[in-house]
């Protein structure tokens, strides 16, 4: 595999350590799972750029593939259709890769959410608990004068 595809898998299998190899997504996060969000970030602006110049190109090569061709032109059809059908593939997986940083950053947000959600249960317990026993203490610990 070569291109930005290559490199896009290179950078994915160079991160898979943070996740462990218990599968066990929740052991990644801390600062290196925050790096990774800004890293995929940056991914996505990236793709997003590179899919509007790859969108630009393929209606330009479209434009002139309707065109009727000129005599130099026959000469190197077969070459312009290699350069079509490239910039059409380059430009899916663009789409493909833009669509696969944005899922792998909301799954973070989603995974991020939960463990939030999960802390907040655990604080409002705590609150359940103890805001009646420091009313009791409060009350009981006032000196009253009769």
């Amino acid at each position: 595999m070569g291109g930005a595809g290559g490199v896009l898998f290179a950078e994915a299998a160079a991160r898979e350590e943070v996740f462990g190899d218990d599968g066990d997504i929740g052991a990644g996060f801390g600062a290196a799972a925050d790096e990774l969000l800004a890293e995929l970030t940056q991914y996505n602006g990236r793709l997003k750029k590179l899919r509007r110049v790859l969108t630009y190109e393929h209606a330009a090569m479209t434009g002139l593939a309707r065109v009727s061709s000129p005599s130099c032109f026959l000469a190197t059809r077969h070459e312009f259709n290699d350069l079509y059908e490239n910039n059409e593939r380059l430009a899916s997986l663009c789409a493909l890769y833009q669509e696969l940083a944005v899922d792998l950053m909301q799954s973070y947000i989603s995974l991020s959410s939960h463990r939030l959600n999960k802390i907040i249960k655990v604080l409002t317990i705590v609150t359940v608990v103890f805001l009646p026993l420091g009313l009791i203490a409060g009350l009981y610990g006032m000196n009253f004068q009769e």
